[in-house]
């Protein structure tokens, strides 16, 4: 089972980093879940919206 790494930058609720399958992800942000789902299309590219960045693990 393919997992990514969900990096959320917030200076307000802190910075984390998260490792993560893609139905943890479904439950945890769908933002990043749409991320996950485009970078698992395209090899493991990094991907990048607002404050979420999701890579392969």
């Amino acid at each position: 089972m393919q997992k990514f790494i969900v990096i959320v930058t917030n200076e307000i609720l802190g910075n984390s980093r998260h490792e993560m399958t893609l139905d943890e992800i479904k439950r945890f942000n769908l933002c990043a879940y749409r991320l996950a789902v485009k970078s698992a299309k395209n090899y493991g590219q990094e991907y990048s919206d607002g404050m979420w960045t999701v890579r392969a693990a």
